[in-house]
């Protein structure tokens, strides 16, 4: 498992508390318990599920926040 530090590039000092909530709710979708961190694998899916240029995919992103 590995620990992640959250931030947003570009988004000032909000963007740990933004950062926070989008992480959570990648874990929820993919039910991921997040307790002790994620493995590499997990944040490959979390990437992918953030870089997916799917209108469908990322409105269900911003919905599950």
């Amino acid at each position: 498992m590995m620990k992640i530090k959250l931030c947003c590039i570009g988004m000032g000092a909000e963007s740990k508390d933004f950062a926070g909530e989008l992480y959570e709710a990648l874990a929820r979708r993919r039910n991921v318990c997040t307790s002790n961190g994620i493995t590499l694998a997990d944040a490959k899916v979390f990437w992918e599920d953030m870089t997916n240029k799917d209108l469908e995919s990322r409105l269900q992103v911003f919905f599950d926040m």
